[in-house]
């Protein structure tokens, strides 16, 4: 075993070496370069969450009444508009206002 000396020089040599990884990694999470894909993953998150959002929304219950709604009032105004459930198998732009509009509501 070597000597309480040759024990001590070894643990600075570690020590320093901890503390210069510390340092490194440190510096690294508060670079520029992180701080960019921090927000990028923050913003693919986000995304996902509408994305999700909004495929809930095309299999709500909600949607189908409303495409029930118009339907009815389609009839009732002497129109041939088209079967809901065949509007259904379509995404359509009243899809994305209706959508947007529940989130706005929800806030």
């Amino acid at each position: 075993m070597g000597s309480d000396g040759e024990y001590e020089t070894i643990r600075c040599i570690y020590s320093e070496d901890y503390v210069s990884i510390a340092e490194t990694i440190s510096e690294l999470w508060q670079s520029e370069n992180l701080k960019e894909i921090e927000a990028k993953n923050k913003r693919i998150a986000e995304l996902e969450a509408g994305f999700t959002s909004f495929g809930n929304y095309l299999l709500s219950d909600r949607r189908k009444q409303l495409f029930q709604e118009s339907y009815d009032q389609a009839i009732q105004d002497g129109q041939n508009p088209v079967p809901v459930d065949e509007a259904m198998k379509g995404v359509w732009h009243s899809d994305i206002e209706n959508w947007k509009a529940e989130i706005d509501n929800e806030k």
